[in-house]
């Protein structure tokens, strides 16, 4: 169970916008068509353009960073150090 919540929780922070919406479109059998870049964004101001994000694939594993499934440990620190790695 406690590599199921992590891995919940990190996808959350590695599955990009683009590949949840494909996911969702695979099972609702309906075809989006994407733009490859994000539209320049015009503004009366001075603005820096965005960027798509690029997120590597990696898994980051909580019992690596200390966490411990017994059901009674209190895992806050793993999470966050692995969080922290997978920012990093």
């Amino acid at each position: 169970m406690l590599k199921t919540i992590f891995f919940i929780s990190v996808s959350i922070f590695l599955i990009s916008h683009e590949e949840i919406n494909s996911q969702q479109n695979k099972t609702s059998n309906k075809t989006i068509e994407r733009p490859v870049e994000i539209e320049a964004i015009t503004a009366p101001f001075e603005m820096p353009q965005l960027k798509k994000p690029k997120f590597p694939d990696k898994t980051f594993n909580i019992i690596n960073y200390g966490a411990k499934s017994d059901g009674k440990t209190k895992n806050t620190k793993a999470f966050k150090a692995a969080i922290g790695a997978c920012s990093a």
